[in-house]
């Protein structure tokens, strides 16, 4: 069953004599901006979703490495004690 959001012209003005100015859009999920999201938020210029997504990625992946490198440190040490 499809979902529809309704949004108004204005909130505090609830004149139901302006309907014809209400806007349906419906809600639901995108298949193309799952999997290329950062090109779809470029498609529909959502600049800063697309700023948010590059901070997070960009954070994730620099976490990624500091884990990979302390690994690596780690092993390191622990191989050069003699046995």
């Amino acid at each position: 069953m499809p979902v529809y959001t309704v949004h108004a012209p204005t909130a505090h003005a609830a004149d139901f004599r302006a309907t014809d100015k209400f806007v349906f859009l419906r809600d639901g999920f995108h298949f193309w901006a799952m999997v290329l999201g950062p090109l779809w938020l470029v498609w529909k210029r959502l600049w800063l979703a697309l700023l948010g997504w590059l901070i997070v990625v960009s954070g994730l992946k620099s976490r990624q490495r500091l884990s990979a490198a302390a690994e690596w440190r780690r092993s390191r040490s622990a191989s050069s004690w003699p046995s």
